[in-house]
């Protein structure tokens, strides 16, 4: 009896113990930390042994180790509610990103804007990110750069050069040789003997021939691998006119209605970045994406059987994704998606001046929905390029919209099958006719 009275006195001794060397801020529930079965362990103890002082530091050490158990306990858990807190930041912060980027995004005017049959677009910010390709030609600055340096060191070992390069600097040549670059591989002629010619025509799928450099030049065939099917010397054209317009200082952006694979408005682009770097100029995409019209507005007989064409609808992500391939999409690119009746209407109101107006729409009613809408955009000094004049319903258009203003253009022929004017004088668009179909004079 007097040696389990001592026990218990000294159990309780160790439990008191343990309560003074448990922190503070647990005393007011030592049990909370000193589980019951730990007391009648040492009670255990203290019976079968009769060294104190050993027994004594073994309930030290004992202690110790709960001690900085429960103190990592509480680290670990003060650690994940921190992470915890940060995740629960992170993701309202992601959301009410996505909720504010339209008030955060750049661009020339609030984007999208959406109707029944149409979408203004920038594919920089609304195209989803996993149908977004990579980039696989150099920038334009990190390509002038690179080949400034080669022409320095090449000039050195040589006589003389040509009479065309001789004029130019070594960065104006290494530009020159960017635009050649980018101009053989929109057009396809870069892959040569891999390429092919696709023989055009409509409402079935085109033949192949071995690939002719004649036709890709004067622009008479379609390409198979490249980007764009109008012939290296409508994108010269794009190129002199661009030039023109930059060097004297010709506000407005570019645009083209009719993109097909988008490759004359990549190259557009190209240019705009080598000769304007960080240009506020817009480049303009508008087309369906899946086709040309039925022709059902009945504006004039060589509208029809231009749809069901399967080569020449082309979805706007490949179109973006060629953008991305040379590196030219930004948010400087706007898309215009759907037939140009349901899209130039609602672009018009939004565009400030054009400097470049491209139409490729081949048929009557393409080329008035332009004109009447956009024409009056355009700066004076700036141009036109009608990629369809010889042969096209579009060159109709544009003498009824010449003769309805009394207007009369100078018209510069650029191959066999496109050409190009300048506008010189303002003009104050009939825009009743427009709404009333009626573009023929009385």
């Amino acid at each position: 009896p007097d040696r389990t009275s001592r026990s218990s006195d000294k159990a309780t001794t160790v439990e008191a113990a343990l309560v003074r060397r448990t922190p503070s801020w647990s005393k007011t529930h030592p049990r909370r930390f000193i589980p019951s079965n730990m007391v009648m362990q040492v009670e255990k103890r203290l019976t079968r042994s009769s060294d104190w002082f050993t027994l004594r530091g073994s309930v030290i050490i004992g202690f110790g180790i709960m001690f900085v158990s429960v103190v990592l306990l509480n680290k670990q858990q003060i650690y994940i509610a921190k992470e915890c807190h940060s995740k629960q930041e992170e993701d309202f912060s992601q959301a009410f990103s996505l909720k504010g980027s339209l008030s955060r995004r750049e661009g020339p005017f609030d984007m999208p804007i959406k109707g029944n049959k149409f979408e203004i677009y920038q594919p920089y910010y609304d195209m989803d990110e996993s149908k977004k390709g990579k980039v696989l030609i150099a920038p334009p600055q990190d390509f002038t750069e690179s080949f400034d340096t080669r022409i320095s060191w090449a000039d050195t070992i040589i006589s003389e050069k040509t009479t065309r390069l001789t004029n130019l600097t070594t960065r104006e040549h290494a530009s020159f040789m960017y635009m050649e670059l980018v101009k053989s591989l929109v057009t396809g002629s870069a892959f040569n003997n891999a390429e092919m010619s696709v023989i055009p025509v409509l409402g079935e799928p085109p033949k192949t021939k071995d690939f002719s450099l004649e036709d890709r030049m004067g622009g008479t065939d379609w390409t198979y691998a490249g980007d764009t099917m109008t012939g290296s010397a409508r994108i010269d054209n794009i190129y002199s006119l661009l030039i023109d317009v930059i060097k004297n200082n010709i506000k407005g952006d570019y645009i083209e209605t009719g993109v097909w694979r988008g490759g004359a408005s990549v190259f557009a682009k190209a240019v705009i970045q080598v000769l304007e770097p960080n240009s506020p100029r817009v480049s303009y995409v508008c087309d369906s994406f899946h086709g040309l019209p039925p022709g059902e507005r009945n504006l004039d007989k060589a509208d029809k059987n231009w749809d069901h064409s399967a080569y020449l609808e082309v979805p706007s992500e490949i179109v973006a994704n060629n953008f991305i391939k040379y590196g030219m999409l930004d948010s400087n690119v706007v898309f215009a998606e759907g037939f140009f009746n349901e899209t130039m209407p609602p672009l018009s109101k939004k565009i400030n001046t054009l400097s470049v107006m491209r139409l490729d729409g081949d048929m009557y009613e393409s080329t008035v929905d332009v004109l009447y809408n956009l024409y009056d955009k355009l700066s004076i000094g700036g141009y036109v390029i009608m990629d369809d004049w010889f042969g096209f319903p579009s060159k109709t258009a544009c003498l009824d919209f010449f003769k309805v203003h009394g207007i009369n253009p100078t018209i510069i022929p650029i191959d066999t099958l496109s050409a190009y004017w300048k506008k010189t004088e303002n003009v104050d668009i009939q825009y009743w006719r427009y709404e009333k179909s009626d573009f023929i004079a009385a």
